[in-house]
């Protein structure tokens, strides 16, 4: 099952995360972890963590850990966003 959060809400669905990734616009949605998804228009702040990963904040205030293997994509995706 993959659990989406959206507008205040939690919908659970069946599938796997590549699945929902592939039906999902890239320049809008970026794998940020093995195990999360995420809107680049809701970043509000990436912040570097020792050994290559990043702590994301979403602009809920929510924090999430980015992986080293996904932080090039996230970057090159929020460089717009974040400017």
């Amino acid at each position: 099952y993959v659990v989406v959060h959206a507008a205040g809400r939690s919908v659970r669905t069946r599938g796997t995360l590549s699945l929902l990734e592939a039906r999902l616009d890239p320049r809008r949605f970026v794998r940020i972890h093995r195990r999360m998804l995420v809107h680049v228009a809701r970043i509000r702040e990436l912040a570097p963590l020792p050994g290559g990963d990043a702590l994301l904040t979403m602009d809920t205030g929510r924090t999430a850990r980015v992986s080293r293997t996904h932080r090039p994509r996230l970057r090159e995706l929020a460089t717009t966003v974040l400017a």
